[in-house]
C-alpha cells in the first residue's frame, strides 16, 4: 500500500484588515530590505536603516552562528552514526540538533518581526510631520539605524512635562486652544511613535505594557481614529489580539464617518474571530456588512470592501458548519470580484483567494466537481501571476499543478504525468533549494506512485530513490521537520520493492519507516507482503492482523490488503500463500 501526498496552496488574504483610504501600509511577514512603496505612495529606502542598525547586525550574526552550529552538530551526529556509538550518545546528539534548530527558528522569527517593525516605523515616520527638533532627531537617528537612540531621544520625562504644561495652558487660556491643540498633536505623535518603537524592544518582556502606556499618553494629549487604528493594527499583527481590541473599540467610538466605522467593525470581527469569540465576531461582521451595503449602493468604489466582508462572513459560517450560508457569502464575494476583474481586464490575487476559499468549502461538502472547477480557476490565476512575479507566486503555482497531478492519477494517468512534470519544473525554476527541496521530494514520491500504477517499475524505483536521497539530506540538518516525510518515503519505497520482487529490501524499508514513526499503520501491509512472498505465512498473518487491529474500520482494512494482492497478481507477483491469505481475510 502506498501513501499519496496532497498539496493545497495555502492562500492567505493579505487584506483582511482593510487599510483606511490612503493612510495605511500592509507589512508582510517576509518584509524585504530595500525600497518600500507605502500606502500613501511614498517610497522609503530601508537599506541604510538596516545596514547601520547594530540590533539588525547582531541578529544576522546570531543567525549565521546558529546555522554554523547546526551544521557542526549535524556532522557530529552523522559521525556518531558511522562510528556506531551507543544509542544514548546518538539520541543526545539528535536532541541537541533539534534544540539548535529551534534556537535558529526563534532567531529567524525575531529577525522577521524586526524587519516588519522597522518598515512599519519607516512608514509612520514618513507620514508624521517632523515639526519638532526631537522628532527630526529621532528620524535622523532612525534613518542611521540607531533605533534605540531614536527611542531615547523621545525622552519620556521631558515629553510628559511638556505635554502636561501644555494641558495646563489649554485650561488657562482658551484663546490659545488652537495653538495648544496643534502642539499636543505633536506630543501625541511623539508618544505614538515611541509606543511603536518600544514594541520593537525584544529584550524587554514587558515591551507591550510599556508601549500601551506610551500610547495612552499619546491619546491623553490628542486622540484620533487614525492613531487608534494604527496602534491597534500593530498589536494585532504582533499577535497581541486581546490588547488590540480596546483600541479598535475606542476607534469605533471616535470614528467620524460611515466608511471609518465600517473599517473598525470589520477589524473587530476579525479580531474576535482570532480569540474564538464567534458570537461577537458575527455581530461586528453584520454591522460592517450593513454599513458597506449602504455605501456600495451609492458608490461602487466600496464594492471591494463589501466583497471582503462577505468573504469574512463566509469563513465564519464555514467554521460553525453552516455550509449553505457560507456558500452564499463566498459566491457573493466571488461575483463582485469577478465583475471587478472584468472591468479592469486583469487577474487579481484576491480572485484567486476567493476561488481557493470556495474550492475548499466544496471539498468539505463533497462537491468534488465544483471544487475542481474553482481550483482550475485558481490555477489559471496563479499561472498568470507567476508569469509576472515568479518568485512570489511560483510556489503557489507548483502546489496547484501538483494537486491536479493527484486528481488525474486514477482517471487519466497521462494527464497526471503531465502535471507532475510541470510541478517539478516549476519548483526547480524557483531556485530556492532550502525552501523547495522538501516539495520536490514529495512531488517525486507521488510521481513514482504514478509510475508504479502505470507498471513502469524501474522508473518508479529511480524516483523513489531520488526522493529518499533528498529527504535523507534534509533530515540531517532538520530531523524534526523532515523525519515523518522520510518515513512516508520509505513506506512507499517498500511497496515498490514488493512489485520489483525485492522482498528483503521491502522488509528493511518498512521496518526503517516504522522505527521513525510507528503511527504510519499502512506500512505494516507492505511488511506483511514482504513476509508473505517469502513463504513466511505466520509472520505475514501476524503483521496483517496488527494492521487490521489498528484501523478504525476492520472491513475496509481487509479490503485494502485484498486489493494489494489483486494489484500484485495482475503484474505477475504471487505465491502459493496468496490463496490462503485471501481465504483468511474473507472468513
Amino acid at each position: 500500500m502506498k501513501n499519496i501526498f496532497f498539496f493545497f496552496a495555502l492562500l492567505f488574504s493579505t487584506s483582511l484588515l482593510n487599510a483606511q483610504p490612503g493612510n495605511n501600509v500592509t507589512v508582510q511577514d517576509d518584509a524585504k530590505v530595500g525600497l518600500i512603496v507605502t500606502g500613501t505612495g511614498n517610497t522609503i529606502n530601508t537599506i541604510q536603516i538596516f545596514g547601520k542598525s547594530p540590533e539588525y547586525a547582531e541578529l544576522k550574526k546570531t543567525q549565521a552562528t546558529c546555522e554554523a552550529d547546526i551544521q557542526k552538530k549535524a556532522d557530529q551526529c552523522e559521525q556518531m552514526a558511522k562510528d556506531s556509538l551507543p544509542a544514548k550518545y546518538r539520541d543526545g546528539c539528535r536532541t541537541e540538533l533539534i534544540n539548535l534548530n529551534a534556537r535558529r527558528d526563534s532567531v529567524q522569527n525575531i529577525e522577521t518581526r524586526f524587519r516588519a517593525d522597522v518598515i512599519r516605523l519607516a512608514e509612520s515616520f514618513s507620514k508624521t510631520a517632523l515639526n519638532s527638533e526631537r522628532l527630526r532627531m529621532a528620524k535622523l537617528l532612525f534613518d542611521e539605524g540607531k533605533i534605540r537612540e531614536a527611542d531615547a531621544v523621545l525622552n519620556t520625562r521631558e515629553m510628559k512635562i511638556e505635554g502636561d504644561l501644555l494641558l495646563a495652558e489649554k485650561a488657562r487660556a482658551q484663546e490659545k486652544l488652537q495653538v495648544a491643540d496643534s502642539l499636543l498633536r505633536i506630543k501625541a505623535d511623539e508618544f505614538a511613535l515611541k509606543a511603536q518603537l518600544k514594541a520593537t524592544d525584544y529584550g524587554d518582556s514587558l515591551r507591550y505594557d510599556s508601549a500601551e502606556w506610551y500610547f495612552r499618553l499619546s491619546l491623553k494629549y490628542s486622540e484620533s481614529g487614525d492613531d487608534l487604528w494604527h496602534f491597534a493594527e500593530m498589536l494585532f499583527l504582533e499577535n497581541q489580539i486581546s490588547r488590540s481590541l480596546k483600541y479598535y473599540e475606542r476607534g469605533l467610538l471616535v470614528a467620524q464617518s460611515k466608511p471609518e466605522k465600517g473599517e473598525f467593525y470589520n477589524a473587530l470581527g476579525i479580531a474576535y474571530m482570532g480569540i474564538h469569540d464567534y458570537t461577537k465576531a458575527k455581530s461586528f461582521y453584520e454591522a460592517a456588512l450593513k454599513i458597506r451595503q449602504k455605501l456600495a449602493k451609492k458608490d461602487s468604489t466600496y464594492l471591494p470592501s463589501l466583497a471582503q466582508t462577505h468573504m469574512n462572513m463566509g469563513s465564519y459560517y464555514r467554521l460553525i458548519g453552516d455550509y449553505v450560508k457560507a456558500e452564499k457569502m463566498y459566491k457573493y464575494s466571488l461575483a463582485v470580484r469577478e465583475n471587478l476583474g472584468d472591468q479592469k481586464k486583469s487577474y487579481s490575487f484576491d480572485r484567486a483567494l476567493t476561488y481557493g476559499h470556495l474550492g475548499g468549502l466544496y471539498r468539505v461538502m463533497g462537491k468534488l466537481s465544483e471544487a475542481k472547477n474553482m481550483d482550475e480557476k485558481a490555477l489559471e490565476i496563479f499561472t498568470y501571476l507567476a508569469e509576472s512575479n515568479f518568485t512570489e507566486f511560483g510556489g503557489h503555482l507548483g502546489s496547484a499543478q501538483m494537486n491536479f497531478g493527484v486528481y488525474y492519477e486514477e482517471i487519466n494517468p497521462l494527464k497526471s504525468e503531465e502535471f507532475y512534470k510541470l510541478a517539478l519544473q516549476t519548483y526547480k525554476k524557483l531556485n530556492k533549494p532550502s525552501q523547495i527541496e522538501g516539495d520536490i521530494a514529495l512531488t517525486t514520491i507521488n510521481y513514482a506512485n504514478l509510475y508504479l500504477r502505470m507498471q513502469q517499475i524501474s522508473e518508479a524505483g529511480r524516483m523513489y530513490s531520488e526522493a529518499i536521497e533528498i529527504l535523507n539530506k534534509l533530515v540531517k540538518n532538520n530531523p524534526l521537520q523532515y523525519e515523518l516525510d522520510l518515513a512516508h518515503a520509505y513506506g512507499n519505497f517498500s511497496y515498490y520493492c514488493i512489485f520489483a520482487q525485492k522482498y528483503e529490501e521491502a522488509e528493511s524499508a518498512a521496518l526503517y519507516a516504522l522505527a521513525i514513526d510507528t503511527s504510519q499503520n499502512y506500512i505494516r501491509t507492505n511488511l506483511g507482503h514482504s513476509y508473505l512472498f517469502r513463504g513466511d505465512w505466520d509472520k505475514a498473518k501476524a503483521t496483517y492482523a496488527e494492521y487490521i487491529k489498528n484501523e478504525p474500520e476492520p472491513t475496509t482494512a481487509k479490503a485494502d490488503i485484498l486489493k494489494d494482492l489483486d494489484d500484485l497478481e495482475a503484474v505477475g507477483v504471487t505465491c502459493p500463500e496468496v490463496a490462503r491469505t485471501r481465504a483468511w481475510l474473507k472468513a
